[in-house]
């Protein structure tokens, strides 16, 4: 966490002090250095000064100490920078603890030429005395070539108490080299209005860039003729806004295209007031091949090249495709043609010319043969990184050797190297090296580590290791992965205790993964031996064109873990407001997720570009607390680690355990009232506050905001008050312990005693605002436990092992059951007996398994005078087929047994095999020991509806005389179930030995089989006047078989028995009349079936015999 303040501005102007060209962009990564202004400085055997440096662009280059020690820091001061060019380019800043005060430093990279040599600018370091200020310190009043100032807090003993004061001076001071630039315009009626209105924008647009460095511009516009809008001395007398108004105000002369007039005109009498020894520069726009002209090209090209008058053709349209017109623009401009040539699409494209064009023009400052390059250190740009060492202080020169680049080191004996790369490797032109330097012990080794971010378009890391003798060797490099991602454009090294090192490297232009820049961190191996990159840190997602990684410093350690942390700076992100991310610290390096984002947008100073440099580590506010410097488009802002404390929970119970009076169900039962009254335990919640950070700010506390919950994410088991689960407080806490009780209760009976009951304490804190620190407030450190569980477990009555061991016992009976028949029996109950004969047993329950066919009903407890939990009973789901009953809640105790009965419906249509098993698996924690298993198992039968009727066709009576006889039968099925089967029909055959059918048939729907004869009774006579009815009891009968097949067709079947009667034995019956009967019995195929219908009947038919005839008496009179 990072505390700041905004920051305040001075009013003294900078840009007489700091000049140069100046960059119009607002950050130049990607650009070439040479485009901006770059100030730094470097130091020697200075003691005792602390110091930030800041250059005029508001970047941080470095904060330093010779001397080695850890710096310490106040809260509360954010640097302002005076001057408008503040912050509009790239830099860097060291940071140095030397004393009590604070001091900064502003010194031009690129700042003139001697001769033929453009090298960089002196340094100067100049002491501010007093506090941050509205006002600025006194600056010296001229100076043509860039000058220095210094910003601080303290007094710094030894010096004198006004200023400024120059304390070192290193490089060689250089003038300026001046240029005077000549556009000539073509306002030709073949250019349309608002593309004559870009051509304008387009040469203000790039008269900008060159704002603040020696160069003047004139502007002609030519066609049939020529007009002089701005020449040499209009550009030295205008302002800024003068000289744009006046080229907004050019009016179109539309006429034809007469090129090579205008370039003599413009030899003949602008050049004319160009300044000795300036260079001199065209820049003909044109749309167009030269048209109507009377000179020709040779005619004035020869006399440019004796004025030394180097020019630039830019060819705007499609016209230029054309080979012809094509060479003339090859003709107007300087050579080689392919670098003074320019060929766009159209006016709209010419914004995309305004870099190159400006870097082309730099080029020329200096020695440049016709082809090749002779720059040595004529453009070396000394200063444009920094850096303080042992060995002296480091100044990066990106523009040495045709900007290959290499840095310079001054040692403390007076002594300056030059360290860069071989030219032999290849690729090392254009590289930049020294464009970011860091330093590092390995072991009994000291090195230095270069970034070089466009070698070979990808950036390079060298690590040069300094050998016996004073000379750098190179040991190591590391190369980029993507084209123009700038890897190397910054550098933070992490020293670890042995001889290796964790190296952060900035690619802030790297693109992909929805984020813009990247910081790459390489192990450096022992001795330097290799540089291996394997991990990688990003930004927040969702801005493509961040920067992330433009600027990496060292933190010191600011969460209290005693491991360095480090800041990442992001300057384009949120449009360009630019942010800082902070990454923690860990064993060998860094985390690879950052722990916080800091946005330029939350200061109400609203900076530009926050983060695009930074500084870190020391203690600029006298509290003995590391502290940052992020710099920003005209302002620089220090930002401060807070003080830390640390805060540990601690929770205790009284008594440490539930006792099981609180939790005994069946006394609660006997006992309602007694449930959840008395406290069962009392938490007694300790806040401990420890002091982490070793700072000089005094005691520390904070407020807390608490939270306790019982049995948090669950149904709670206790509670603070009936009802109340949770409880919440606050209460402030110092270097010290502070402690509170919450008395807990149980309430009812808990259906998990087995598992503790859980305390979640958990808070939320708030700093102190420290008075005598400007209000800076206190924060928690990293290993601050903000929420802890603590466990309050129930009672156990396990013996002195206090180990459990229970012994289950079941036993498993149907209640009055044989059998089940399917379709008449609704439902089935199994009584189940559990017997605990070893100890305790928490979580008993018992596991009913049964066919998936059946569900589950209830569970009854068969105990009444006592109320169990066997009733507890449910259907376990998906799929089914099992009953889980927890039983005896929350513990059966040891020798306890119980009894319940568990009901299942049994649908109509279930299919259950030949029997119905039920399995009872009684359990509990810890398991029971033994096999607590029993199973019961029960008949399954499956009813069926057949119905037997009589066919009305059957036989109902027969007279003497009359002997054919029908019996038939009718078979139907009712409901689902149609199983195959077969009748037996019985006739009786025979009575007495006599004969009764003369002829007899048994039919069905499939053929009848005869399978046995009766005997029937040997005197018939008695039993027939009891009951005169001829059947199978009497007489002597045949019986046959008769299947209906498979399945039972659904019209049903018919049987029937037919044939003569024999008159002869009903005439001998002592009887008025006798009835036949047959009769029919079912019988489904199988055992499993059992018919719920009418599986027998008796067809009857009457037999009358012929009455006896009547004998005549005398007659009368006889």
């Amino acid at each position: 966490m990072w505390v700041a303040e905004p920051p305040r501005r001075c009013s003294a102007p900078l840009s007489p002090f700091c000049s140069g060209p100046i960059s119009s962009g607002p950050f130049p990564i990607g650009a070439h250095p040479h485009s901006c202004s770059f100030l730094s400085t470097a130091l020697r055997s200075v003691p005792f000064l602390p110091l930030l440096v800041i250059s005029a662009l508001g970047d941080i280059v470095d904060i330093g100490d010779t001397r080695g020690t850890e710096g310490v820091g106040t809260r509360g001061a954010e640097l302002g920078i005076w001057g408008s060019t503040v912050g509009r380019c790239n830099g860097a800043v060291p940071q140095g603890s030397y004393g009590a005060a604070l001091w900064g430093s502003c010194g031009a990279a690129l700042w003139g030429s001697c001769g033929a040599e453009l090298r960089g600018r002196p340094i100067w370091l100049l002491p501010f005395f007093g506090s941050l200020g509205p006002s600025p310190p006194p600056l010296p009043t001229s100076s043509p070539h860039g000058r220095a100032w210094a910003v601080g807090v303290g007094q710094p003993p030894l010096l004198p108490a006004m200023g400024p004061w120059v304390l070192l001076l290193l490089g060689a001071a250089c003038p300026t080299l001046a240029s005077d630039i000549v556009f000539l315009m073509d306002g030709s009626g073949s250019v349309a209005d608002f593309d004559f209105h870009r051509m304008k924008t387009f040469i203000i647009e790039v008269i900008k860039r060159f704002r603040g460095t020696d160069t003047r511009f004139a502007v002609v516009q030519f066609s049939t003729g020529v007009q002089r809008h701005v020449d040499f001395s209009d550009f030295d007398r205008l302002s800024e806004r003068d000289l744009e108004r006046r080229v907004n105000e050019v009016q179109q002369s539309n006429g034809i295209t007469q090129t090579a007039t205008a370039i003599r005109i413009v030899l003949t009498h602008v050049f004319t007031e160009s300044r000795a020894g300036a260079n001199k520069v065209l820049i003909v726009v044109t749309d167009g091949q030269m048209y109507g002209d009377v000179l020709r090209y040779s005619d004035v090209i020869p006399q440019a090249e004796r004025a030394g008058v180097v020019r630039y053709a830019i060819g705007v349209g499609s016209a230029f495709k054309d080979s012809q017109a094509a060479a003339e623009l090859q003709t107007i401009a300087s050579a080689p043609p392919q670098a003074h040539v320019f060929r766009v699409d159209n006016f709209e494209a010419l914004r995309g010319i305004q870099e190159q064009l400006q870097e082309k023009i730099f080029a020329i400052e200096g020695t440049r043969p016709a082809f090749g390059s002779s720059f040595q250190l004529e453009m070396a740009q000394e200063g444009f990184s920094a850096l303080l060492t042992p060995e002296g202080a480091v100044l990066g020169a990106v523009g040495a050797y045709d900007w290959a680049g290499g840095v310079f080191i001054y040692g403390a004996d007076g002594k300056v190297a030059f360290v860069n790369a071989s030219e032999g490797e290849g690729g090392v032109s254009d590289a930049y090296l020294g464009y970011a330097t860091e330093s590092l012990s390995l072991g009994g080794l000291r090195a230095l580590v270069l970034g070089a971010p466009r070698y070979r378009h990808v950036g390079r890391l060298l690590l040069f290791v300094l050998q016996r003798g004073g000379k750098w060797e190179l040991r190591s490099d590391a190369v980029g992965r993507q084209v123009g991602s700038y890897f190397g454009a910054a550098l933070c090294a992490l020293e670890g205790s042995g001889d290796g090192a964790a190296l952060l490297v900035g690619v802030p232009m790297f693109y992909g993964d929805g984020s813009g820049g990247r910081v790459e961190v390489c192990m450096v191996l022992p001795q330097g031996r290799a540089l291996q990159c394997h991990q990688t840190l990003r930004g927040q997602a969702g801005h493509p064109l961040g920067r992330f990684g433009a600027s990496v410093a060292r933190l010191g350690d600011i969460d209290g873990d005693g491991l360095h942390d480090v800041a990442v700076g992001a300057p384009m992100e949120d449009d360009e407001r630019g942010a800082i991310y902070i990454f923690r610290g860990e064993k060998g390096g860094v985390s690879g997720h950052y722990s916080q984002r800091i946005a330029g947008s939350i200061f109400h100073s609203a900076p530009q570009h926050f983060g695009q440099a930074l500084s870190g580590g020391r203690d600029l506010t006298g509290d003995r607390l590391p502290d940052v410097a992020v710099g920003a488009q005209g302002q620089v802002l220090l930002l401060r680690s807070p003080p830390l404390l640390k805060v540990e929970v601690t929770v205790t119970f009284t008594p440490p355990e539930i006792p099981i009076s609180d939790f005994d169900c069946h006394r609660a039962e006997e006992e309602p009232s007694t449930a959840g009254a008395a406290t069962a335990s009392t938490a007694n919640v300790c806040f401990v506050g420890t002091k982490k950070s070793s700072d000089s700010l005094g005691s520390l506390g904070a407020t807390l905001h608490y939270r306790l919950e019982l049995d948090p994410g669950r149904a709670a088991r206790a509670v603070f008050s009936p009802g109340v689960a949770r409880s919440n407080g606050t209460t402030h806490v110092g270097e010290g312990r502070r402690c509170q009780s919450f008395p807990i209760r149980v309430m009812g009976c808990p259906a998990d005693t087995l598992s503790p009951v859980g305390l979640r304490v958990a808070f939320e804190a708030y700093g102190d605002a420290l008075q005598h620190a400007q209000g800076l407030r206190v924060a928690l450190s990293r290993d601050t436990q903000w929420a802890v569980t603590a466990a309050l477990p129930f009672e156990k009555n396990c013996g002195e092992d206090n180990q459990c061991v229970p012994d289950l016992r079941v036993a498993l009976s149907f209640s009055g059951l044989e059998e089940l028949v399917v379709g008449v029996t609704e439902e089935v109950t199994v009584t189940v007996t559990v017997h605990n004969v070893g100890e305790d047993a928490y979580g008993a329950h018992v596991e009913l398994q049964h066919p998936k066919a059946l569900s589950y009903r209830k569970a009854t407890a068969l105990q009444p005078h006592r109320r169990s939990l066997a009733q507890h009973c449910s259907s376990v789901s998906p799929g089914g087929g099992r009953i889980l009953c927890n039983i005896s809640h929350p513990v059966l105790w040891a020798g306890q047994q119980l009894v319940f009965a568990v009901t299942m419906d049994v649908p109509h249509e279930a299919e259950l095999g030949d029997a119905v098993q039920v399995v009872a698996l009684a359990s509990s924690v810890p398991p029971p020991v033994g096999s607590a298993v029993a199973r019961a198992e029960l008949p399954a039968l499956y009813s069926v509806v057949l119905l037997l009727t009589s066919s009305p066709s059957s036989t109902r009576s027969v007279s003497a005389g009359r002997a054919a006889l029908q019996h038939r039968y009718r078979l139907s099925a009712q409901g689902a179930r149609r199983p195959p089967g077969s009748a037996t029909i019985r006739v009786p055959a025979a009575l007495r030995g006599a004969e009764l059918w003369e002829e007899l048939q048994v039919e069905g729907p499939q053929a009848c089989n005869s399978t046995s004869h009766s005997t029937g009774v040997q005197d018939p006579t008695p039993l027939l006047q009891q009951n005169p009815v001829v059947n199978c009891s009497v007489a002597a009968c045949r019986e046959w078989r008769c299947p209906w097949g498979d399945p039972l067709p659904p019209g049903g079947v018919e049987f029937s028995v037919s044939g003569r009667l024999r008159w002869d034995w009903v005439e001998q019956l002592p009887l008025p009349h006798v009835e036949l009967q047959s009769s029919a019995q079912l019988q489904p195929e199988g055992r499993r079936y059992r018919n719920v219908g009418r599986d027998r009947l008796e067809v009857r038919t009457e037999l009358r015999p012929a009455p006896p005839p009547v004998p005549l008496g005398p007659t009368l009179g006889a």
